[in-house]
């Protein structure tokens, strides 16, 4: 049992050494098809739908909040800080929005990738000039997401 120390808190991590036996997942996965089919086939139709609606219904909020794509030549106050993401994936949502005053450590944005949610933190305390990228955007580690001041 080893103690793993995140920014989430402390959890519990049990490691059991295993070995990986194909045949049997090959069967299992065998014996599951049924459920396995309507599984990916309830994924699409209204589930995509809907999820494509919030999407639409979220970048039109952000657009009303002052937030859009960032142009290469915009130029922010000397004493800007520029906020990138530590992760890549999808632009899920703003925690804040232009205008508010932020807290070192508080949420700033939500990146989603593989179902995991990760929020980039804002580095100092400020307030938010700009937020970069609109839901659904790619991002890449690296990349600019919030302009603080």
């Amino acid at each position: 049992m080893a103690i793993l120390d995140s920014q989430a808190g402390f959890f519990d991590v049990s490691v059991v050494e295993s070995v990986f036996d194909h045949t049997k997942y090959l069967s299992w996965v065998q014996a599951n098809s049924e459920s396995i089919e309507k599984f990916k086939n309830n994924q699409g139709g209204d589930k995509l739908e809907e999820f494509n609606r919030l999407i639409q219904v979220a970048n039109d909020e952000l657009e009303q909040s002052g937030a859009g794509a960032v142009v290469q030549e915009e130029e922010y106050p000397e004493d800007a800080e520029m906020v990138y993401s530590e992760y890549s994936g999808r632009f899920w949502k703003p925690l804040v929005q232009v205008g508010d005053v932020v807290e070192e450590g508080q949420g700033l944005v939500v990146v989603e990738a593989m179902k995991t949610e990760m929020v980039v933190n804002a580095p100092k305390s400020g307030k938010v000039l700009k937020i970069v990228h609109v839901n659904g955007n790619m991002v890449e580690a690296g990349d600019l997401v919030v302009v603080l001041q």
